[in-house]
């Protein structure tokens, strides 16, 4: 059997397509890449935050520890006290007041935070840092969600 130049080419072209594709589907599996900030070192988050008789939804770049591994870029690593991971069921609503600093990060599922007029929907992936006392209003989406809660030390 005779392969021509162009065949080979051919080939090679669809290959490489098919490996862009596989490593934009690898990319797209991971949500945190979403959430990743413009400089591609830090990572963005929703505040949630308790200020003058008001609790506002911000967003903000949290910069990462010194990692002793070079490959990995870590975040408020050193700061974590408590960890749960819970699950809500679709709808389920509840009122947060916390009492100490918390991070949250969602791993399945969405969720609407409400404070006030203020909404913020937050979706798989998304991180959310909430301040001591900042009363909100949150609600799971239709499937529910699955999150990890992180007390942290400050």
């Amino acid at each position: 059997m005779k392969v021509d130049r162009r065949t080979v080419l051919a080939a090679g072209i669809v290959l490489g397509a098919v490996a862009a594709s596989r490593l934009r589907a690898a990319e797209s599996g991971n949500p945190l890449v979403a959430f990743s900030a413009a400089d591609a070192k830090s990572i963005r988050a929703v505040q949630i935050s308790a200020g003058g008789g008001e609790t506002t939804f911000t967003t903000v770049e949290i910069v990462p520890d010194g990692s002793p591994h070079p490959h990995f870029t870590q975040f408020l690593a050193h700061k974590a006290r408590a960890v749960a991971v819970y699950t809500a069921p679709g709808k389920h609503k509840a009122t947060v007041i916390p009492d100490g600093r918390q991070l949250m990060i969602l791993l399945a599922g969405d969720l609407i935070l409400r404070a006030g007029r203020a909404l913020q929907r937050c979706m798989a992936g998304q991180m959310i840092l909430l301040d001591p006392g900042a009363a909100h209003d949150h609600q799971a989406g239709p499937s529910g969600y699955t999150a990890v809660r992180i007390a942290l030390t400050e």
